[in-house]
């Protein structure tokens, strides 16, 4: 129990910006953004580079790309790759060997692969051999020896090891925290909303990934604490997303990911929270994948908490750069003073609107409005200078 508890602080390395070659999800998406596009234009299935056979070999396993599904095909590229030396080849490779996909099954050439890339420091083969220390496949059988290679790999970067060993500490802990969030989500869903936090708060306090984030939801929203609480509540929630997020939660990297993007109770940062988002993607979660794209394309904007920030602040795109919000007030407080710019700046264009519109049909502009007939006021896209409706 001592061990496992020992991992969780060392789940930030794997929040931190990953080094080359750290984990094998980041070089998917690499393909997928950088190789698949490049592949599409010219037409035909080739690679020269290590990374571009790499890519090529991921084409074929995932068919996500432009050619079909073919496992092996992907033994081929990546046999390509993995004599160039390329670990994310060796892994992938070993993969396949040790599964007999595409390939025929050969562990001993598994765990060579495997070796060759743990050489070069890659953190998803060091994964990938406590697994198969766990199976006791081409290697003796090991619990000790597996756990070291998860703890070995996480502090590499590999995101499938923290993830794993995440798991094996919620095992541990399914008794009593497991039930307190068991016991909360009951209460939440019959109203009880005090007693949801409380309940969430031991279960969270006790290490449940969980409850960390569904505490840190409720705190944020002002759901079950005192009226006088909410204003500090941004704080709090943000505080135990984190712990959520450092324990690999999808839940968890998602709402930390949401505060990244709008400021809540952390600085704003926005490719920090593509980041966290893709973390949360790479465990299924769809509107995480969804918002990681979104964010990834620069024009497009930040976006709006929920729809009613969408009809209120609707076209302020503005990204709060340099802030963090310790509450809905002072988000509020800054949204409505980038409304107030952007009207300002809007003001002049509509009056220039206004005043061509107003001569076209016949009336003078003065006082910030049309007159007609007589100086009665009248709307030059819905009216004539005499006042009568044009629709």
């Amino acid at each position: 129990m001592l061990r496992l508890l020992r991992v969780a602080p060392l789940l930030l390395v794997a929040l931190a910006p990953a080094p080359a070659w750290a984990d094998l999800h980041d070089e998917f998406r690499a393909c997928m953004y950088e190789y698949y596009p490049r592949l599409k234009k010219a037409g035909a299935a080739t690679a020269v580079t290590a990374a571009d056979q790499f890519c090529l070999g991921f084409a074929y396993w995932s068919g996500t790309g432009p050619v079909p599904k073919d496992p092996a095909q992907s033994a081929r590229w990546w046999g390509q790759a993995a004599w160039q030396g390329h670990p994310g080849a060796q892994t992938m490779l070993a993969y396949q060997y040790g599964r007999g996909l595409g390939v025929a099954r050969n562990d001993a050439e598994a765990v060579h692969l495997l070796r060759a890339a743990i050489a070069q420091g890659y953190g998803d083969a060091m994964f990938n051999l406590g697994r198969l220390h766990a199976r006791g496949q081409g290697v003796p059988k090991s619990e000790t020896e597996s756990r070291q290679w998860l703890e070995k790999a996480l502090q590499a970067g590999s995101v499938d090891a923290a993830v794993a060993l995440r798991d094996a500490r919620e095992q541990e802990l399914r008794k009593p925290a497991a039930e307190q969030a068991g016991a909360a989500y009951q209460a939440y869903r019959a109203g009880d909303l005090p007693r949801a936090v409380s309940l969430y708060r031991a279960a969270a306090e006790a290490g449940n990934a969980a409850a960390q984030e569904a505490l840190g939801t409720l705190l944020r929203t002002g759901q079950g604490v005192a009226r006088d609480r909410v204003a500090e509540s941004w704080t709090e929630a943000h505080a135990w997303c984190l712990r959520s997020a450092r324990q690999f939660d999808r839940l968890g990297l998602y709402c930390l990911g949401r505060h990244h993007q709008f400021a809540i109770g952390v600085v704003y940062d926005r490719q920090q929270a593509v980041r966290l988002f893709e973390r949360a993607e790479d465990q299924g979660d769809g509107q995480s994948k969804f918002f990681a794209r979104w964010l990834r394309v620069k024009e497009n904007c930040v976006g709006y908490r929920n729809e009613w920030e969408r009809e209120r602040f609707l076209f302020i795109c503005a990204e709060p750069v340099g802030r963090a919000f310790g509450s809905l007030h002072q988000r509020n407080m800054w949204l409505s003073e980038e409304r107030n710019k952007f009207e300002r700046t809007l003001r002049p264009i509509e009056d220039g609107f206004g005043r061509g519109a107003c001569g076209a049909a016949g009336g003078s502009w003065g006082g910030g409005g049309c007159q007609g007939d007589g100086g009665r006021r009248f709307d030059p896209m819905q009216q004539d200078r005499y006042g009568r409706n044009l629709w």
